[in-house]
């Protein structure tokens, strides 16, 4: 496979200290503005494969259903700069 290159964007919320690597729009604590983050995202002409890059929350049932929901929120943001 030479020259092949596989590329993917590891995703993930923090506080602003340290890098806890919270799910995104989860209201955790988390200081991203994601609708700004996922239009620059869009604006990039390479698109590559959104990875949640996580720490375990060992109080959360469904952590697999939760990422589904994180991405598909991440999906539908739009900024309020974008028509």
């Amino acid at each position: 496979m030479t020259g092949v290159q596989t590329c993917a964007l590891p995703i993930y919320d923090n506080d602003g200290k340290d890098d806890k690597h919270l799910f995104p729009l989860d209201g955790q604590g988390g200081t991203i503005d994601w609708a700004a983050t996922m239009d620059l995202l869009r604006s990039s002409p390479g698109q590559y494969p959104l990875v949640l890059e996580l720490k375990e929350v060992p109080e959360m049932q469904f952590p697999i259903r939760k990422a589904q929901t994180v991405f598909e929120r991440l999906e539908e943001l739009r900024s309020r700069h974008e028509s």
